[in-house]
């Protein structure tokens, strides 16, 4: 099982991951920029949360022990994140905490 993107208009579909692992439940960061997912890439094939670049690129495991790691943890991952304020396209002045 993989991980894919597609356009709203059913084109350019891409695959983001691509293992001979199963790689499912993908949630995205509230500022988009990435996907954490669930995989049983590790040795033990318990099943590991991981964090990825949205392109797909620097998947990293994020959770490695001998249990599973899937339920209520991805939710519980990005809540942790701090916020990101909302900026428009070309504002650079864009900052995840307050002066």
């Amino acid at each position: 099982m993989e991980i894919f993107v597609i356009d709203a208009d059913g084109g350019n579909q891409r695959n983001l991951t691509n293992n001979d692992r199963f790689d499912e439940d993908p949630s995205w960061s509230p500022d988009g920029k990435r996907i954490a997912f669930v995989s049983n890439r590790t040795r033990d094939l318990n099943r590991d949360i991981y964090l990825m670049d949205a392109d797909g690129r620097n998947p990293r495991n994020l959770t490695n022990h001998p249990n599973d790691d899937e339920e209520h943890g991805i939710t519980l991952f990005f809540q942790l994140l701090p916020p990101v304020k909302p900026s428009r396209c070309g504002d650079s002045s864009n900052s995840s905490t307050d002066n």
